[in-house]
């Protein structure tokens, strides 16, 4: 999905979604580009257990990733009441966010903005405005692989809560 030239909203427009408004799963090569989602999940999936800190696959999100490779996402805006994540993703090989705004992300505890499990390869995030967020803006936790993370020309800001930061990068955990 592309829309035209760089005009916001001409590659599509999906509101007041309850669970996932987008789902990429086991794909490669996906882009999307000029959308507006707002109110992209606007349901909770459930707590601890269900949707928590490291265990995300059951977690609604506007964009959800799962076994995905070299996801390109240009232009998209997710804003309104997103009741997890903004974007989701789970094992992703590849992943580029440009020239994006996204704010009002989750209303609970370890509900981020853009939230990444193993996310391994080729990741660049560049003119992107990620802010209020229920936990961090951005998180990265890998249990395996290489990624190689370029950040250029953007802004994190606002979490919702103080006892946050605003951006953490690759973790891993040791056992």
């Amino acid at each position: 999905m592309s829309g035209v030239g760089s005009n916001d909203g001409s590659g599509g427009t999906l509101s007041n979604i309850s669970q996932r408004a987008i789902e990429v799963i086991n794909t490669s090569n996906a882009s999307f580009a000029n959308m507006t989602l707002t109110n992209a999940n606007t349901a909770d999936s459930g707590g601890i257990g269900v949707c928590d800190t490291l265990n995300t696959s059951a977690c609604y999100a506007g964009i959800y990733l799962r076994d995905a490779g070299n996801i390109t996402l240009t232009n998209v805006d997710i804003s309104g009441n997103t009741a997890e994540q903004a974007i989701n993703g789970i094992n992703v090989a590849g992943f580029t966010l440009s020239n994006s705004t996204i704010s009002n992300c989750g209303n609970e505890v370890n509900e981020s903005c853009v939230k990444m499990r193993d996310l391994t390869g080729t990741a660049t995030l560049s003119g992107v405005d990620l802010s209020a967020a229920a936990a961090k803006v951005m998180e990265v936790h890998n249990d395996s692989g290489v990624l190689n993370l370029t950040v250029r020309d953007s802004t994190f800001r606002d979490t919702q809560s103080v006892s946050y930061t605003h951006l953490t990068l690759p973790t891993k955990r040791i056992v």
